[in-house]
């Protein structure tokens, strides 16, 4: 739809009437482009060769984990089965109250027996600390990442909040038996 000349000129019209009471919640500000496409529809990018839309890339990481390369590459469906809760951890660690050095040990043991009694899925709580910075929770995938385990470990991703949320991470490991046989 174009609109033309006249339409444009009564739009700045209504637009001066306006009181615009705070800046947060300004009307006239939302309305200011109406008139004003960027591109038409046909050129615009969220749309297909064939004319259908396209989702657009959204950053869907949870937190800070998706500096590691291990973070965030399970595939969507088991994701979504771990955070129902349909998919429960194996095997649980709590890192609480330990200094670097005794977590440490502490999860590369577990990790190690884990491992070879085929835990699939692993919940380790670590705490969140202040503002999300805890020393554990900030290690913990850097750990795993360049630990003797890493070729073993499929991804690592925040836990849902009954398992701990943001203070606690799922660990998936790759199912041992399928290369055993």
């Amino acid at each position: 739809m174009e609109v033309d000349s006249e339409g444009k000129k009564l739009w700045q019209q209504i637009i001066e009437t306006v009181t615009v009471y705070s800046s947060k919640n300004s009307r006239a500000s939302k309305f200011d482009n109406l008139f004003n496409h960027a591109k038409p529809y046909k050129n615009a990018s969220n749309v297909g060769r064939r004319g259908k839309y396209k989702r657009p890339n959204i950053d869907t990481s949870r937190g800070k984990e998706s500096h590691t390369s291990i973070c965030n590459q399970l595939d969507r469906a088991t994701n979504r089965k771990l955070l129902r809760g349909k998919i429960r951890p194996d095997a649980t660690i709590d890192l609480h109250d330990m200094t670097q050095d005794q977590a440490y040990n502490a999860l590369i043991n577990f990790v190690r027996k884990s491992i070879s009694l085929n835990k699939r899925t692993l919940l380790v709580i670590t705490g969140k600390g202040k503002n999300l910075t805890g020393v554990l929770r900030q290690k913990l995938p850097l750990w795993l990442e360049s630990s003797q385990f890493a070729n073993n470990i499929i991804s690592i991703s925040s836990a849902a909040k009954r398992d701990g949320g943001e203070g606690a991470f799922y660990i998936r490991l790759k199912n041992t038996n399928k290369f055993n046989r």
